[in-house]
């Protein structure tokens, strides 16, 4: 329950902010808040979220139900299958010159 006008003003800001997206972000915006409420309501379910931004040299990193060598081996695991994705779909090497 809300019990500040901080915390109320800060809802009524996300609120606007879902309000202002297209249906197709906000229908990718309720999936994205789906998988996330399952990493805070299933043990059996680990998760990152990474955030990068065109501006900073950082990216950010948020682990859910996951300690950091876990959210490690995530991470590592979905860059091997991204990778494993785009190259199965490229052509083969001699086809490239």
């Amino acid at each position: 329950m809300r019990d500040t006008i901080g915390d109320t003003k800060e809802a009524l800001e996300f609120a606007a902010q879902v309000d202002s997206l297209s249906q197709e972000k906000r229908d990718h915006f309720r999936l994205a808040i789906k998988a996330l409420l399952k990493g805070y309501t299933d043990d059996k379910a680990h998760g990152v979220v990474l955030v990068d931004h065109e501006d900073s040299d950082r990216t950010e990193m948020l682990a859910i139900n996951a300690n950091e060598m876990e959210a490690a081996m995530i991470v590592g695991v979905a860059a091997t299958a991204l990778t494993n994705d785009i190259m199965a779909d490229m052509p083969d090497k001699g086809m490239l010159n």
